[in-house]
């Protein structure tokens, strides 16, 4: 059964074939995607790449298992959709979200490994006002995917990080929408790259 294409560019939908990672084209760059939404990002935007495929033994000591029978396809009742009981649940993606700092009008995307914040970090150092921000640390917080759960995590900042105005001291599940804020009054944003393009 061939699975359907979760993301589809939006720079030449109709040249571009679909790929099972949000905001992931094999022909355009990430910077292009990015830039084709109008955002600001710094200068060391790398490409977002999707996860390495598992190696596959190319002599198998024992003949291969045989592929499982073909799962029913889900039923769609009105506007809810039900699977099947025995479906297999996908494996989640990274979303394709980015991190806007309000004050510096600068959106960041957060890459498949995650992303560290703060004065003096890779994606951080080099943008316009951020050296002058000095109530952030210079390693303020991070943000990790776990599947397609985004996790926030202060870093030992002298001044926090806020989630829905409430100082976090463990990590903390976020998503574009929630309030957050590093120090006093650095107002930070998730955003959804897809839905803005």
């Amino acid at each position: 059964m061939a699975t359907a294409a979760a993301y589809q560019c939006r720079l030449s939908p109709e040249d571009c074939p679909g790929s099972a990672y949000p905001g992931y084209c094999v022909r355009h760059p990430w910077i292009e995607l990015v830039a084709s939404a109008g955002v600001t990002t710094a200068s060391r935007v790398r490409r977002a790449t999707p996860p390495a495929p598992s190696p596959r033994p190319t002599a198998p000591s024992t003949p291969p298992a045989p592929e499982p029978p073909p799962q029913p396809e889900a039923a769609v009742v009105g506007e809810a959709t039900h699977a099947p009981d025995s479906a297999p649940t996908p494996e989640p993606v990274v979303g394709a979200w980015a991190l806007r700092i309000t004050c510096l009008d600068a959106t960041v995307p957060i890459p498949p490994a995650g992303l560290d914040i703060g004065r003096d970090t890779t994606r951080f150092a080099d943008l316009p006002g951020m050296a002058d921000l000095d109530q952030v640390s210079r390693a303020h917080a991070r943000l990790t995917w776990s599947g397609s759960t985004l996790t926030l995590t202060d870093l030992g900042s002298t001044n926090g990080t806020f989630v829905a105005g409430r100082r976090i001291h463990a990590p903390h599940p976020v998503a574009p929408g929630d309030e957050l804020r590093l120090a006093d009054d650095v107002d930070v944003e998730l955003v959804d790259l897809d839905e803005e393009l």
